[in-house]
């Protein structure tokens, strides 16, 4: 169909470094957004993968309106409301640095997506994404409930990182942008689709949804089997680990619905993160060494997943790179 069709050429677009025909198509892609968010939600990872800002901000203007009035998209509106507010945002302070709050035209763009706005949050995220926060944050801020329900149990608010913790976390990532930014180079919207897995993963380790389990058949098949012990909780619980990243970035990439720019954005970003950690005094030089080098052996099996993907061969490339991008050659 032509909305497939549409995204293959998106890919090629990309490939061939033609940014005013991804420009084209990318409009094109957004005007079908109403009726198949799905395929809409890969372009706007590839488009942010790529560091296509004035791009995904054009799009996200087009399809806001059509998803916010379709009956096909039940959940979820928040995300891509958040993606054209944060286009807004990164725009501004790519062309002019900072950003001006009592600047009415800038907040009515943001209103174009956010029609009740919270003065104050926004403010406090807008100074932190922009390197104007002067909150400081210590490993004391960062507490995990004792507390843990079953084993098995979907809902995670109840225990990992506490209520307090998550919002430290938040505000810890929204702070991350600018750094990565302005002393890594990432581009924002890069750093955006790794900054929301970053805190999801983060989340999902402290509340132990990454440990080994047993599965069921294994529980019915060989019932004495001892169960799997629990791993031991992690030195730093904002530094990530080789085997819970793993496994996070394995439910990332699932046969049925592969995230695939979201998975390598995450990975590319996991030796910033830790560098960042330093540089907050969050995480000790020797730590993220350790850390980093057993991390980096995710490298090989993330590789022969993309080395022979012709679609989009950026990805294998960065993937190539990873070792050396990271220290940890």
């Amino acid at each position: 169909s032509r909305k497939y069709y549409l995204g293959r050429q998106i890919t090629n677009a990309i490939a061939s470094h033609d940014p005013e025909r991804v420009k084209t198509l990318a409009k094109q892609m957004a005007e079908l957004a109403g009726d198949d968010i799905d395929l809409y939600s890969r372009v706007v990872d590839q488009l942010a993968y790529h560091g296509m800002l004035e791009v995904l901000s054009e799009a996200s203007h087009i399809a806001w309106p059509l998803i916010k009035q379709s009956d096909n998209i039940l959940w979820g509106q928040d995300n891509y409301a958040s993606w054209g507010a944060d286009c807004v945002l990164f725009r501004r302070i790519e062309q002019t640095g900072v950003l001006n709050l009592e600047d009415s035209a800038l907040l009515d763009e943001i209103r174009y997506y956010f029609e009740e706005l919270d003065p104050e949050r926004f403010a406090e995220y807008a100074g932190s994404i922009s390197g104007q926060s002067t909150q400081t944050l210590s490993l004391s801020d960062f507490k995990v409930s004792v507390s843990r329900r079953r084993e098995h149990s979907d809902d995670d608010h109840d225990q990992g990182l506490t209520s307090e913790s998550r919002s430290a976390l938040s505000k810890l990532l929204d702070v991350f942008a600018d750094y990565a930014r302005k002393i890594e180079d990432i581009s924002y919207t890069k750093s955006k689709l790794a900054r929301e897995n970053i805190f999801r993963y983060l989340v999902e380790r402290s509340a132990g949804k990454l440990a080994p389990r047993q599965s069921l058949l294994e529980s019915i098949t060989n019932p004495r089997r001892k169960p799997k012990p629990k791993p031991k909780p992690p030195a730093n619980v904002l530094c990530p680990d080789h085997d819970t990243l793993d496994r996070y970035l394995a439910g990332l990439l699932q046969f049925m619905n592969p995230q695939r720019y979201q998975a390598i954005a995450t990975f590319e970003l996991i030796p910033v993160w830790m560098r960042f950690l330093e540089s907050q005094g969050l995480l000790e030089r020797e730590l993220l060494q350790s850390s980093l080098s057993k991390i980096s052996k995710l490298q090989v099996s993330l590789l022969p997943l993309f080395k022979n993907d012709c679609s989009d061969p950026v990805l294998a490339e960065n993937l190539k790179r990873w070792n050396e991008e990271a220290g940890a050659a």
